[in-house]
């Protein structure tokens, strides 16, 4: 039922240009807050606390590094 409402949503699309966009005008990128809010329904309470603190430590991290436009952050398994 969950996934049937997810896709039933679809994404949204946001005009956001990378911040060293050459051409800001015409980027933009897809939002799934509709699907972040459905799954977020679905969660206990202890779930919902540990995604809420693992994104702020995410967002902390990512807002704390000085990234060069030229470097990629890269996942590693």
């Amino acid at each position: 039922e969950t996934i049937r409402r997810i896709v039933s949503q679809g994404c949204g699309i946001v005009k956001k240009a990378h911040p060293s966009s050459l051409k800001p005008k015409i980027e933009y990128r897809f939002s799934f807050s509709f699907a972040e809010v459905i799954l977020f329904e679905t969660l206990t309470v202890d779930q919902k606390d540990c995604f809420v603190s693992f994104k702020a430590i995410v967002k902390n991290i990512v807002s704390s590094l000085k990234v060069n436009t030229k470097k990629e952050l890269k996942i590693i398994d």
